[in-house]
């Protein structure tokens, strides 16, 4: 069996900080700034989280694009870029008057998380990491979204403290410049780009089988929920009654979770098999979101912690999934496909949730739907395994275990 180097390692924590600095800014961070958002400009919360469709649905137009600059040896390019992107998205919050100038600064997150989000990361983990420890290496790197999530809320309310929202969000800008400077001096163009493979499957024959509409519509319902969920959950118990600093513990718990979820999937994927742990990690979800949504506040806990794990285990799975049945070379692309998915889904979660608190004033109705969707997804991980199983007969799978 083949180690990994001492720069595999490196580019697993490379991986881990991108996703805790983009994921961590642009997702739960953000949320613990609505309630001074809505309180100083009286938006309706629907109008406010239409913000996340524009990140998402920018980041899934744009994701294939930079997938495919990823396959062409310009992963470097597109991870600086994405630090910058986040930075500028910062600045510009700090400056918003108008909802418009809001949806400028997350089209700029979208952008980030589209040259520096899941598909950049995936794609350079594991090109530079050996096939048999391949789950355990996304794994790990994927843990940095969770790790992020879950510092950034507590991070922002503490800044929100000791300064005003727009001078907190001046502050965070800066912390893509510090990790752009980190990436230009070490990262490297993976071997696999530089030994000039070209993908064995074309993308049209991808985009054909139904294994990766199964993955894709996993992904589309685990986002729409995860999404659905995080933006809303900080105001979701605040309306409730629970402090601010207590939802932000319980938001920091959700993302928690999800870190062990990433682990425990990365480490048993390959013995357990993904089919089976998707059908698990859905099923926690589903139990999750209904708990949620209806649930008395003071019995919160083990909902979230159902949810977290379920969707943590999710994350890395549907990764894991898309790399080993598809192969590296020319991943970027197929990742980027998928993402697209994904963000569509995380894009429609959080603003149609929003929509369905503004027309009944309650979030029962928004995070039923939620644990419905998840059933279907769950419904379709039944069958992922046969449908592998049957691609994996007609189709050769790279293995990028030489780079």
């Amino acid at each position: 069996m083949q180690k990994m180097s001492s720069y595999s390692w490196f580019v697993v924590l490379c991986g881990f900080l991108i996703l805790l600095v983009t994921n961590g800014m642009t997702l739960s961070g953000l949320t613990v700034f609505d309630s001074a958002l809505l309180d100083e400009f009286g938006w309706q919360r629907g109008e406010l989280k239409l913000r996340d469709l524009i990140t998402f649905a920018g980041a899934g137009f744009i994701a294939p694009l930079f997938g495919y600059w990823a396959d062409k040896g310009h992963i470097k390019k597109c991870l600086l870029a994405g630090c910058l992107f986040l930075s500028a998205g910062f600045v510009a919050y700090a400056s918003v008057r108008s909802l418009g100038g809001v949806y400028i600064a997350h089209a700029l997150f979208g952008l980030s998380l589209a040259s520096a989000g899941i598909v950049s990361v995936v794609f350079l983990v594991s090109s530079q990491v050996p096939a048999a420890q391949r789950s355990l290496a996304l794994g790990m790197a994927l843990v940095g979204s969770s790790f992020g999530n879950t510092l950034f809320p507590q991070l922002n309310l503490a800044l929100l403290k000791v300064m005003d929202w727009r001078t907190a969000f001046l502050c965070l800008s800066l912390v893509p410049i510090v990790l752009l400077v980190a990436l230009l001096g070490f990262v490297r163009t993976p071997s696999v780009v530089k030994a000039g493979n070209s993908l064995a499957l074309p993308i049209t024959s991808v985009l054909r089988s139904v294994v990766f509409w199964r993955i894709g519509g996993i992904a589309m319902i685990t986002f729409f929920a995860i999404l659905g969920v995080s933006s809303h959950l900080f105001l979701r118990l605040t309306g409730a009654g629970v402090t601010p600093q207590s939802a932000g513990t319980f938001l920091g718990l959700l993302f928690m979770m999800g870190l062990v979820g990433k682990l425990f999937s990365g480490i048993f994927a390959h013995k357990w098999g993904v089919p089976s742990l998707m059908m698990a990690a859905l099923s926690l979800m589903t139990v999750g979101a209904w708990g949620i949504g209806q649930l008395v506040f003071d019995h919160a806990l083990p909902w979230v912690l159902c949810f977290g794990l379920g969707w943590g285990a999710l994350y890395t799975l549907i990764q894991i999934s898309t790399v080993s049945q598809f192969g590296c070379e020319g991943a970027g692309r197929i990742l980027g496909a998928v993402a697209f998915l994904e963000a569509l889904g995380g894009g429609l979660g959080p603003w149609l949730i929003g929509l369905t608190y503004d027309r009944t004033g309650s979030y029962n109705l928004g995070f039923s739907l939620i644990a419905v969707l998840l059933f279907v997804a769950l419904a379709l991980s039944v069958r992922l395994g046969v449908g592998a199983a049957e691609m994996n007969k007609a189709t050769p799978t790279l293995d990028a275990s030489a780079s």
